[in-house]
């Protein structure tokens, strides 16, 4: 990745109203046929972004104060779901997700979780290659 100084941390409270807009940027990135528009504008709700704060599962990519990008781990039974992984498309392909992803994996396995799951899209070009790289593999189909 390159320096453009971009932090990343756990999300602040002053942060959690922020998300949507990257949500909603993030989601604009896909096709009409694969996400309706009521999905793109859909964004997680205020309660589940302060509990994901709240048991520090929510991660953001900061640049000039203000979130770029973010990565959302939900915990499921025994497993840790990665419920959410957005970047503005301004900063797409610089490596910020493979950031924000690597920060919830390191996480999880701190914590002692027997696994990290998923669901994604496996026919979009940028979907199954980003997730593969970062170290998921395909389950079922």
């Amino acid at each position: 990745m390159t320096n453009e100084n971009i932090t990343f941390q756990y999300a602040e409270l002053q942060h959690l109203t922020m998300l949507a807009e990257v949500e909603r940027l993030a989601a604009a990135q896909f096709p009409a046929d694969r996400l309706p528009e009521s999905l793109r504008n859909a964004t997680l709700s205020a309660e589940r972004l302060l509990q994901a704060h709240q048991a520090q599962n929510l991660w953001v990519a900061i640049r000039n104060e203000k979130p770029i990008g973010f990565a959302m781990l939900e915990v499921i039974g025994e497993f840790a779901h990665l419920a959410e992984v957005n970047v503005l498309p301004a900063f797409s392909q610089r490596g910020i997700g493979h950031y924000l992803v690597d920060h919830a994996l390191v996480a999880a396995r701190q914590r002692g979780f027997s696994g990290v799951g998923l669901t994604t899209f496996l026919d979009l070009p940028w979907n199954a290659p980003f997730y593969q790289k970062v170290g998921f593999t395909l389950v079922g189909g």
